[in-house]
């Protein structure tokens, strides 16, 4: 008995074995949680915080170098424990949505509903400036006799 359950075991060792060797790596699975990069609020070399101001740390080395690559906007190449807020910068749990946007100037934005907003900070700024050109004048919004909103009708 002791025999026949030896020789099945090393069987299948041996079928995995010549499974798993004949198909190419580009072929094999593999499996993995990847970023939303629309969620990251917050990156840097340790990990990032999401918008709900939840910290992750990153998944892998991957992930860390597309996101500093791709995102340099909201990349800060330091470990986040370095600053007194832990790098969560501005007030807990606001956070800027570029959806809101209608028109946006140098000191700050119309949202959909026509209510004017003055830039929470710089970051927030430069990040629409260089995002949306679209939608972004290069002045200050009271330059206009409209006050920057501009009518679509």
């Amino acid at each position: 008995m002791r025999k026949s359950v030896l020789g099945t075991i090393l069987t299948l060792a041996l079928a995995s074995a010549a499974f798993a060797v004949s198909f190419p790596a580009s072929a094999r699975v593999s499996f993995g949680i990847s970023i939303n990069e629309n969620d990251v609020m917050f990156a840097y070399r340790d990990g990032y915080w999401d918008h709900g101001h939840q910290w992750h740390p990153w998944r892998d080395p991957d992930d860390w170098n597309w996101y500093r690559d791709h995102h340099r906007d909201r990349y800060f190449d330091w470990r986040h424990d370095r600053d007194p807020d832990m790098g969560w910068h501005g007030s807990v749990g606001i956070s800027f949505n570029e959806a809101d946007v209608m028109f946006a100037y140098r000191d700050g934005y119309w949202d959909h509903s026509h209510q004017w907003h003055p830039w929470r900070n710089h970051d927030d700024w430069r990040l629409y400036r260089d995002h949306h050109h679209d939608q972004y004048f290069d002045w200050r919004h009271d330059r206009d006799p409209d006050m920057g909103w501009h009518d679509t009708h």
